[in-house]
């Protein structure tokens, strides 16, 4: 069928791998196929992962070629009501003829549940975030583990940023010309500043001596959602031009009565 989700990524080489999701004789699945020579020709599918039944299947997913080599990706999928059942990560340690490993649960599924996966390779280190549950009754709140062995052994999940809440969609990660890595993201401060109404926002932080600083707001404001004036800032994408500009992108929740897309930015302090 029709893939859901897919994605690319290639090694400037000639070699491409394409993933995507797909209900063949293995039930709802992500597949993969590779071209060494450019896209001219391509390998027949290889299965990375199976539900082994149609009601569940693969949602969102991300992937990202470290210099070490490997292709790192992260998945979670959802059932047929669109609840979130569990997360996932596996690699191709060698884009050419490499194989994918065997799949490794994210974490256990709290709450809401695991979503909006996030993977990359940072100076030697493998970053994962993700969403997930505190318990059955809390708002979901962000978790990042990480590894140092590329991706063979990960770190007790953590919260990176303790101040915020909720889920309001993808990660993105950028790095610019002196090799800082930032993220940006969608969420809410409950009691904002004033102890009184949630701050919500698009927000960035910045990696520095192996862990995130505190989140700064790209904008943030008052929960709004009226027919001329919704804000509810949802799905960042940020890109580096020239080393040190950036521009992040988002979208007010696709809930909301005036669902907007927005965009902003800024100078940084890089070469």
């Amino acid at each position: 069928i029709t893939p859901n989700v897919a994605g690319m990524a290639r090694d400037g080489k000639g070699n491409f791998v394409v993933v995507y999701s797909g209900n063949l004789q293995d039930g709802s699945s992500l597949y993969s196929v590779r071209s060494t020579d450019n896209g001219e020709n391509w390998s027949e599918p290889e299965l990375v992962y199976s539900t082994y039944n149609i009601k569940d299947k693969v949602f969102d997913f991300d992937m990202f070629l470290g210099e070490s080599g490997i292709l790192h990706m992260v998945w979670n999928v959802t059932n047929n009501q669109g609840q979130n059942v569990t997360g996932y990560y596996a690699q191709l340690p060698e884009i050419q003829n490499g194989t994918w490993s065997e799949p490794k649960e994210l974490d256990k599924n709290i709450g809401l549940g695991i979503a909006i996966p996030a993977v990359i390779e940072y100076q030697g280190e493998v970053i994962v975030l993700y969403n997930n549950g505190i318990d059955e009754l809390t708002a979901p709140v962000h978790w990042m583990m990480r590894s140092s062995d590329g991706g063979q052994s990960w770190t007790r999940p953590i919260r990176p940023f303790v101040n915020h809440i909720g889920r309001n969609g993808h990660f993105s990660f950028v790095v610019d010309g002196d090799n800082r890595l930032y993220v940006y993201f969608g969420q809410r401060i409950p009691g904002g500043v004033d102890g009184k109404k949630d701050l919500h926002g698009m927000w960035f932080s910045t990696w520095k001596g192996g862990q995130w600083d505190s989140p700064r707001a790209v904008t943030s404001g008052e929960y709004k959602d009226d027919i001329n004036d919704s804000f509810d800032p949802y799905d960042a994408d940020a890109v580096i031009s020239q080393g040190n500009q950036v521009l992040v992108t988002w979208r007010t929740d696709p809930g909301r009565r005036q669902p907007n897309i927005w965009f902003s930015s800024r100078t940084l302090d890089a070469t």
